[in-house]
């Protein structure tokens, strides 16, 4: 349900609760929610007490929440998917493909851990 992806920079991170594939996530290892500070996208599925890894910067593989043209800047929503962000809002990546709804896997260009 990927892209093929290119992570310059991959992280460990302690699950505390359940985190699924390919969703963004947090410094503490939980799923992110709309507005939190995105720290990654979670490679693998893992369940409360699994170390996982977490692709940081580069090409990364999320799962979109919303339908997402190429070129658009994103940002979590609620459940750790990408949606479309507004101009006046921080952005996590930019879409280098276009999503056509919620579910599909979209490619993100991340460069920078600050949103």
């Amino acid at each position: 349900m990927s892209f093929p992806r290119k992570a310059l920079l991959v992280d460990t991170l302690h699950a505390s609760a359940p985190v699924a594939a390919f969703h963004f996530v947090k410094i503490d290892g939980t799923q992110a929610g709309a507005g939190d500070l995105v720290y990654g996208v979670a490679e693998t599925d893992a369940i409360a007490g699994d170390d996982y890894a977490a692709a940081l910067t580069g090409f990364l593989s999320v799962v979109a929440g919303a339908p997402i043209a190429k070129g658009q800047r994103v940002k979590s929503d609620a459940n750790g998917c990408a949606i479309p962000a507004a101009d006046n809002e921080a952005a996590v990546g930019v879409a280098r493909f276009a999503a056509v709804g919620p579910g599909v896997a979209v490619s993100i260009t991340r460069l920078s851990l600050t949103q």
